[in-house]
């Protein structure tokens, strides 16, 4: 009996670990970036129908002003998540009108302003004549204060003296983390380099209803590393 006890226990672990994550995982069918907005769509009307769009608000329905097939939401819903739901009224909703069933949820997550920093050059300025022939730069991101979904990354780019730059590029190489991005320069030619970085987020579905996965732009101001020449060889001369 001890042999079967365990082996169901076995047998039940097994299956939690096989469906647990996908059973318990969230995906949002919308993300929106903090401070905009998107429009969500409600059935057709009938004459004399109108819609009633609410939001969940920890158990309560607020109801919203749109009564027509579709809703923006506010642009100043807070980062997390956030459920709305439409139901049709038929006749006068402020008198003898007739409330039909909410819809199901409509989940949607407010996805926080992104913060990025950038690190100060590991060298500012060099020569390469003095052994130094490379300097990094790195942008980080700063964690947000609630938890993001697990679908949802950073990518990041760099822009040098305000030009697309890619990874083995005549100026040096990008290394790509969760969270941040590291640049290498791998140049010798003499010069200045301004580094400007942005990083947006990706996301499995829509983002702010325009059917992009890709959005929410962060950036920082440059910082600069600067390659000077070596000097000459000089020439004794007779004073």
């Amino acid at each position: 009996m001890k042999t079967k006890s365990t082996l169901l226990k076995m047998a039940l672990v097994g299956l939690f670990m096989m469906f647990g994550a996908t059973t318990f995982a969230q995906t949002y069918s919308l993300y929106i970036c903090q401070g905009g907005s998107a429009t969500l769509s409600g059935p057709a009307l009938a004459t004399g129908e109108t819609l009633r769009w609410t939001e969940n608000v920890a158990g309560t329905d607020v109801v919203q002003t749109s009564t027509g097939s579709n809703f923006t939401t506010p642009t100043t819903l807070s980062p997390g998540e956030h459920i709305f739901n439409v139901a049709i009224v038929s006749g006068d909703p402020t008198t003898t009108g007739c409330l039909g069933d909410k819809s199901a949820d409509f989940k949607v997550f407010v996805l926080p302003t992104i913060v990025l920093t950038l690190d100060d050059p590991t060298n500012a300025t060099y020569c390469t004549s003095n052994g130094i022939n490379t300097s990094a730069i790195t942008a980080n991101v700063t964690a947000p204060t609630i938890t993001v979904p697990t679908e949802v990354t950073y990518e990041f780019s760099w822009d040098v003296n305000g030009a697309p730059a890619i990874s083995g590029g005549p100026i040096g190489t990008i290394a790509n983390a969760p969270t941040s991005s590291t640049f290498t320069m791998t140049t010798t030619t003499v010069g200045a380099y301004a580094f400007t970085p942005t990083v947006k987020y990706v996301v499995p579905s829509n983002l702010n209803s325009n059917g992009n996965k890709k959005g929410c732009d962060a950036t920082t101001t440059a910082k600069s590393v600067t390659i000077t020449p070596k000097p000459t060889a000089p020439t004794i001369t007779i004073q």
